[in-house]
């Protein structure tokens, strides 16, 4: 059986226990949004458009997005996949987000419509496609230090050397995995003019997409 993260249960079962304005609100809300990304930008868009609390907005969005990630790399039927959500959100949970088999029927109908929305459906599929690698960068840092030179004897200083290290933090599988490399000014240097060069094309690349009138859904785009 499917098993769904206590925070996305709690997700499905707001959406289950909408009202049908409050429902119908949020669907023409989403529907007639454009696709944003990250998919969170949506939140501020749409809230004055419903009368859902922006927390409860944020929930149901992330949920969503989560059912995508699921379904997409698991390549599940649509309806079959919305059945298995709805039948695990009948078994027994830690916060009590357990549904009646009254309240999954709904939550089957109107995830199904929800799923479908062109806005959400399109930022998760580009957001698979931009990290569907085998290690996606996570985070960097940089730690600097000044390491002494000794000469034979302990208090016998010769003098000191300024070293660099890189930390970077990836994504591989499910797991997160560290790597450290050794740096000096001129690497920094070096590697500073890598990434200039990487935005310069991104830049350009941008100009090639708005000529040809793609829409750019990189999610760090205004």
């Amino acid at each position: 059986m499917l098993k769904i993260p206590e925070d996305h249960r709690a997700g499905l079962a707001k959406i289950a226990r909408l009202s049908d304005a409050d429902t119908a609100a949020l669907i023409s809300a989403i529907a007639h949004s454009p696709v944003l990304r990250p998919a969170e930008k949506l939140v501020p868009r749409i809230k004055d458009q419903t009368a859902l609390s922006e927390s409860d907005l944020e929930l149901i969005i992330e949920t969503l997005l989560a059912l995508h990630a699921v379904r997409a790399s698991n390549e599940i039927p649509a309806a079959t996949f919305t059945r298995d959500v709805c039948n695990a959100m009948q078994v027994g949970a830690e916060n009590g987000a357990v549904l009646s088999g009254e309240e999954c029927e709904t939550l089957q109908r109107r995830i199904s419509v929800l799923m479908g929305l062109d806005s959400l459906a399109t930022s998760s599929k580009a957001a698979e496609l931009q990290f569907e690698h085998e290690r996606v960068f996570d985070r960097a840092r940089i730690l600097s230090d000044i390491r002494t030179v000794f000469g034979e004897s302990v208090g016998d200083v010769k003098g000191a050397v300024i070293t660099h290290e890189l930390k970077i933090s990836y994504v591989h599988g499910s797991e997160v995995e560290e790597l450290y490399l050794a740096l000096d000014e001129q690497d920094l240097s070096e590697l500073k003019q890598t990434i200039d060069r990487a935005l310069g094309k991104t830049r350009t690349l941008e100009k090639i997409l708005d000529k040809a009138g793609v829409n750019n859904l990189d999610a760090h785009r205004d």
